[in-house]
């Protein structure tokens, strides 16, 4: 018996060194929503850039994987300062389970900002456009206030059901993913303007750009991750982050969580 179960998790073990190829060198930000310190969400990215929750609510084991975040439409957001490593000027990511609730307000929901309304324009920023129900992503390219934006096509996300997106901007082109599938491929040459605006998540700033319900998973990459990749980053970034093939394997056996 002690045979068969230690086979199996070497076989768990092995599926997971298979595909844990996610450059987390060029991993930005990283909040799983499962390391809270009272009112702060620690990034475990380990580049210190934590977030303040302003009104937002821990969602204990509501989460696609453990715990996630609940906004409530309104007032509600996580401020994360802005730093060097999210002022981000070449290729970008953008990561994100989202559940979005489809309740009376705003027809923007706001996922994450990296900028506000009235200019400077986003950097990088996802939206829930929850009338037509496509993924929407902004990038500033070229200069300040160049503004960029591209979406999912309608009918390509649903509410109050976890899907997963993924935006990529490589310095040619910006994609938008949707639980794996390709769905924009929008050819979009120039540079991302850095700036120094502070990100958010649940809230555009200065405008009414608020997001209702879950969020989990939140990753943001200095690099567009490629198709493969985009598909590994729907699993959970901190089980993957504890087996990592960087010449020989490192291993951190109590990060890693198998279940039934």
């Amino acid at each position: 018996m002690r045979k068969l179960w230690l086979s199996l998790l070497f076989c768990c073990f092995c599926s997971i060194v298979a595909y844990a190829e996610l450059p987390f060198d060029k991993l930005a930000l990283y909040m799983s929503f499962d390391k809270i310190a009272k009112d702060t969400v620690i990034d475990e990215s380990g580049n210190k850039n934590d977030g303040k929750i302003i009104k937002a609510k821990v969602a204990a084991g509501k989460g696609k994987y453990g715990d996630g975040m609940e906004f409530k439409g309104g007032d509600n957001l996580v401020q994360i300062k802005n730093s060097k490593t999210l002022s981000i000027s070449g290729q970008v990511t953008i990561s994100a389970w989202v559940n979005w609730n489809d309740a009376p307000g705003d027809g923007w929901l706001c996922v994450l900002a990296n900028g506000k309304q009235g200019g400077p324009w986003e950097n990088y920023g996802l939206f829930v456009n929850r009338g037509a129900r496509y993924y929407y992503f902004t990038t500033s390219l070229g200069a300040e206030g160049a503004h960029k934006v591209r979406n999912s096509g309608n009918g390509t996300t649903e509410p109050k059901k976890w899907m997963h997106c993924v935006c990529t901007y490589d310095g040619k082109s910006a994609k938008i993913y949707v639980d794996g599938k390709l769905r924009t491929d929008d050819p979009a040459g120039g540079k991302l303007v850095g700036g120094s605006i502070d990100l958010r998540l649940g809230h555009r700033e200065g405008s009414g750009h608020w997001y209702n319900g879950l969020l989990d998973e939140i990753a943001v990459f200095s690099v567009a991750l490629n198709e493969k990749q985009v598909k590994e980053a729907s699993e959970e970034l901190s089980v993957l982050m504890a087996v990592q093939p960087q010449g020989k394997l490192t291993t951190s056996w109590g990060k890693i969580k198998f279940s039934n």
